[in-house]
């Protein structure tokens, strides 16, 4: 993460904006610079959850995730699994 926050400056420069304020198992947010944009999504759950990515963040690059990008199913959020999109 350290070697992200130093090659995009989205990271360390975009502004924040929070998703899901009340869902205590899923943190996700985007930050936004200029015309690039970075979904970071955590599940805080031992179990499957219901989460969509975002339309916009679809066709995004998958920075990193603690699951294989080809196991992911749209709707779902694996136990624990966090991902970043940059788009």
């Amino acid at each position: 993460m350290i070697a992200l926050r130093h090659e995009y400056e989205i990271i360390v420069y975009g502004s924040y904006e929070l998703l899901l304020p009340d869902d205590p198992d899923i943190y996700a947010y985007v930050r936004t610079l200029g015309d690039r944009k970075l979904l970071v999504v955590c599940s805080f759950c031992g179990r499957t959850l219901n989460y969509s990515i975002p339309e916009e963040f679809e066709s995004g690059t998958v920075l990193i995730s603690n699951y294989e990008t080809k196991e992911r199913k749209n709707g779902e959020l694996k136990p624990y699994e966090a991902l970043v999109i940059y788009q």
